[in-house]
């Protein structure tokens, strides 16, 4: 992922999906950064498509394996949401508790 530049409030994936970040980040444009976000802060409803792999129910909740933007991800999703291998889910991430880090020195940025 690259950071888009200094008052940009996204990064970017490999094919040009933009994920959001809490606050814009101190480095120059076109920096490659990790992005984090755990799978409990992923919910459906938003602007980022992405498309269901597979869907493991565990109880009250579903694990479901998804791929965004060529990037595959896990959302810990609540049982209700009725998915299937093939769909096609818009998704929503919780943007105050993303995490950002420096690849090469795993130094936290956000």
């Amino acid at each position: 992922m690259y950071w888009l530049g200094p008052r940009a409030a996204h990064v970017k994936l490999a094919d040009g999906t933009a994920l959001p970040l809490p606050r814009p980040l101190a480095v120059a444009p076109g920096t490659q950064v990790t992005y984090g976000i755990r799978p409990q802060t992923i919910s459906l409803g938003g602007d980022l498509a992405a498309n269901v792999v597979l869907v493991e129910p565990t109880g009250e909740t579903v694990d479901a394996q998804l791929n965004l933007g060529g990037t595959d991800l896990v959302a810990i999703l609540p049982e209700t949401a009725r998915l299937k291998a093939g769909d096609r889910v818009a998704l929503a991430f919780e943007t105050a508790r993303v995490l950002v880090f420096d690849p090469a020195t795993g130094a936290r940025l956000i």
